[in-house]
C-alpha cells in the first residue's frame, strides 16, 4: 500500500550488512522504533543549503515518500 514504515539510511564502510546493523540497534532501541528498512549508502546527498536531501536519498533507494491522505506535500 506504498508504506514503508521506519526506514534508515547508514553510511557503511562495507564491513557491516543490513541485517547485522538491524541486530545491532535492537540492543539500543525498542521494538517499536525498529527500522522496517534498511539501506547501505555511500554517502547522504545533501542540498545546495547542506540539509540532508531526503528526496533525493529515496528516489536514489528506490523508494517514494508517503504521505497521509490529505496531508499536504513539500514546496517544490
Amino acid at each position: 500500500d506504498g508504506r514503508l514504515g521506519i526506514v534508515a539510511f547508514a553510511v557503511a564502510d562495507g564491513s557491516l550488512t543490513a541485517l547485522e546493523l538491524r541486530r545491532a540497534t535492537s540492543h539500543y532501541l525498542p521494538d517499536t522504533m525498529l527500522p522496517n528498512h534498511i539501506e547501505l549508502v555511500e554517502t547522504l546527498p545533501l542540498t545546495a543549503g547542506s540539509k540532508l536531501d531526503e528526496r533525493r536519498l529515496l528516489a536514489e533507494a528506490g523508494l517514494r515518500e508517503f504521505r497521509p491522505l490529505g496531508a499536504p506535500g513539500p514546496k517544490d
